[in-house]
């Protein structure tokens, strides 16, 4: 989902001398976070007592994905899910892979059991805002980006969507807050 947004209005010096206002055009890029490169330094540990053939599966999707077959990892989590559906990573990873498919009702409804597994991930929260986004349903995707900014309230992209969202709703003083707090 690639957002163009204009941040600023800057004055360029040149030669001693302002050359008057410019606009800025920035473009961002808001996608889930995939929770194997980093977590964020709020990110709350969350652990599980899992079945082995259910870790199993979930290892054999995460394989899957370090070689680019999407389609047979999306398997290995729903197969995990189907056998222990209160499997946290399974459903935040299958939440992103229905969002990358642009499959985003899915995705929201996975990131959705995620959160109900672990209210305190961010992750999920944001999976959820970004694919509630896309479809449409702005006031619930604040609902869920208000929660994930209580889990990391300095997370840049979730201001901005916040910002992105008040400013598709025409609620400009809410869009300006969130645009100069995330800048």
């Amino acid at each position: 989902m690639k957002e163009r947004i204009q941040i600023a209005t800057t004055n360029s010096v040149r030669n001693g001398r302002t050359t008057g206002a410019e606009k800025e055009q920035l473009n961002f890029y808001l996608q889930p976070r995939d929770r194997r490169k980093t977590l964020p330094p709020n990110e709350i540990v969350f652990a599980q007592n899992l079945p082995q053939k259910d870790r199993d599966r979930f290892e054999q999707g995460v394989d899957h994905l370090k070689k680019g077959a999407k389609d047979d990892a999306a398997k290995n989590f729903e197969e995990a899910l189907d056998e222990f559906s209160d499997y946290f990573l399974a459903a935040v990873e299958l939440g992103r892979l229905y969002f990358e498919r642009k499959k985003f009702e899915r995705s929201a409804l996975t990131y959705e059991q995620a959160v109900r597994i672990n209210s305190g991930s961010f992750t999920a929260n944001w999976g959820i805002a970004l694919a509630l986004r896309e479809l449409n349903q702005n006031k619930r995707a604040l609902t869920a980006l208000n929660k994930a900014l209580t889990i990391d309230s300095n997370s840049v992209e979730a201001l901005l969507l916040q910002g992105v969202i008040h400013c598709e709703m025409y609620n400009n003083n809410s869009e300006l807050q969130s645009m100069l707090t995330a800048k």
